[in-house]
């Protein structure tokens, strides 16, 4: 049904915002505004690193370093977020921090979900040889 991987990223992101709706509609939390803000920074980080890998090309190399930077990248840019959100809010909001940590590690296992077949492209088992 969602075959590309913008389509598969609007359906978990989706998915996100409807759990985290019920979550606030329901009184269970009261989610803060900026909670958000920060699921749709992920998101578009998210997306960001990913057309930033994709466009390496059919160098393995330079696939693997684009991987290795975009991994710093990820970390730190929702590090930066995260930061200037703590910073800006006191007392610090331990509702906001859980939340924002769910919703990053949800986009990260999907990144890396949408990358596990290159991460080994040798890891294909190789026909037999007959004279072995």
């Amino acid at each position: 049904m969602f075959q590309g991987y913008t389509n598969k990223l609007l359906l978990i992101t989706s998915i996100l915002i409807i759990i985290s709706g019920i979550a606030d509609a329901a009184h269970w939390v009261s989610i803060p505004d900026y909670t958000w803000a920060g699921l749709l920074y992920l998101a578009l980080l998210t997306y960001g690193i990913h057309r930033f890998v994709k466009g390496s090309g059919a160098n393995p190399n330079a696939a693997v370093r684009r991987l290795m930077i975009a991994s710093i990248l990820r970390l730190f840019g929702a590090l930066i977020f995260l930061l200037i959100t703590l910073i800006n809010t006191r007392p610090v909001n331990k509702i906001f921090l859980g939340f924002y940590c769910a919703y990053f590690c949800v986009f990260l296992l999907f990144e890396i979900s949408q990358l596990r077949t290159n991460l080994r492209p040798d890891s294909e088992p190789r026909p037999k040889n007959e004279n072995a």
